[in-house]
């Protein structure tokens, strides 16, 4: 090792403030990359296959390589209103991957310059490498679960399965995701509970808020009821509910009566079917309204 005093300061704070300048550089030439990269990325992934035969973008399904025509305009408002649009989706997948890549673009400059310095002012790095390559090795045999869990974070987050402000059901935990770390996500619950999941312990995963729901709200009556005017009733308040300017706008296209869909000697049941962007109130909406509406025929 060099003596401190045989150092010449003058020119290694020179020296030191080249490589500071070129990793700022660098850095934000890296971050704008990123940026790039994943937003261009993301918005390719996210055409997906609307609710009806066509998707958003006009290409019908299975087309492959047909050229988009005109949006529906319902699903692109609904869709937007939402948060769940495809250019939403989009903008929230890249800001979940850059804010990841982010940090490993800091660490290796943040690395590399420490080595550069160490180097200037005439620390040996000889020997610190090969004690780091040897830690290296002893941690990676007693710290597989962390190498787990941060290669299943990466794959998680490069291939979309969920962003921040995602509902997520992980099969054990269901919430919104408020925090995706380099090992867990921090999830909430509907109750405020908050859960940390490993990432290397998610096996199967459900995501709320990409796409749509399609529910089918089972409606019950006694036997005995005409079938016919239950639906007729029915088919009203489906009217009734997709000309509400308070719901219409909940929905990705009007209510569907699927009719009497199972029935037994105390009971019958009839179905309606509504396809909405998230978990909304329409389902109880829709039943309330068929309570009164079946209360009168």
């Amino acid at each position: 090792m060099t003596k401190w005093t045989e150092i010449d300061w003058l020119n290694v704070l020179i020296n030191v403030g080249i490589i500071l300048a070129v990793a700022i550089v660098v850095r934000f030439i890296a971050r704008w990359l990123i940026r790039r990269a994943t937003l261009r990325s993301s918005k390719r992934r996210y055409e997906y296959l609307g609710p009806a035969t066509g998707n958003m973008f006009g290409q019908q399904a299975g087309s492959k390589g047909a050229k988009p025509t005109k949006r529906d305009p319902r699903v692109v408002a609904v869709l937007e209103a939402s948060g769940a649009s495809p250019e939403e989706r989009a903008r929230t997948r890249a800001d979940t991957i850059s804010h990841s890549l982010y940090l490993l673009v800091d660490w290796i400059l943040g690395i590399i310059v420490l080595l550069y310095v160490l180097s200037e002012i005439g620390v040996s790095l000889t020997p610190l490498l090969t004690s780091a390559g040897l830690s290296g090795i002893i941690i990676g045999f007693g710290a597989q679960s962390l190498i787990k869990d941060l290669l299943a974070g990466i794959f998680l987050v490069v291939e979309g399965q969920y962003s921040i402000g995602d509902t997520i059901d992980t099969g054990g935990v269901r919430g919104v995701v408020q925090e995706i770390g380099a090992r867990v996500t921090r999830l909430q619950s509907p109750d405020g509970e908050v859960w940390y999941v490993r990432h290397g312990d998610i096996s199967t995963l459900g995501n709320q808020s990409q796409g749509w729901l399609t529910t089918d709200v089972a409606i019950t009556v006694e036997a005995g009821r005409d079938p016919d005017q239950v639906v007729a009733a029915l088919r009203r308040v489906a009217d009734e509910l997709e000309d509400d300017a308070q719901w219409h706008d909940e929905m990705l296209r009007p209510p569907v009566v699927l009719g009497l869909t199972s029935f037994d000697t105390k009971q019958m049941v009839f179905t309606v079917r509504v396809t909405c962007p998230k978990q909304s109130g329409v389902e109880r909406e829709l039943r309330a309204r068929a309570v009164a509406a079946l209360a009168n025929v």
